[in-house]
């Protein structure tokens, strides 16, 4: 597994010898009818090739995608700053991504 770049689920899957419904469990922290020795198996499969979930593919599955658009009439504005900065930084602490565009009136 080591050198692959956008490995996936189901790579991990095979690697474990598991289903890629067993690796989404893992991921998800459901570990209900999931034996000990299966979650260490897959934890060292996915510590060992640095495997990170694609996000964008877990927003396609769940149809959320924790992203908050910002539109803003003007950006130049004397307080926009400030209050730009303030949303992104709540959005940040809540784990949500931020996109600002301005329409420029």
């Amino acid at each position: 597994m080591e050198g692959m770049l956008d490995m996936t689920i189901q790579d991990i899957a095979d690697a474990v010898g598991v289903s890629k419904t067993t690796i989404s469990r893992y991921l998800n922290g459901k570990y209900n009818y999931m034996s000990k020795e299966t979650r260490q198996r897959i934890e060292r499969a996915i510590k060992a090739a640095d495997f990170r979930p694609n996000k964008s593919a877990g927003s396609l599955k769940s149809s959320r995608s924790d992203l908050i658009g910002l539109v803003i009439p003007d950006a130049s504005a004397m307080l926009t700053p400030l209050l730009i900065s303030s949303i992104i930084d709540e959005c940040t602490a809540c784990g949500r991504k931020t996109i600002v565009v301005s329409t420029h009136d």
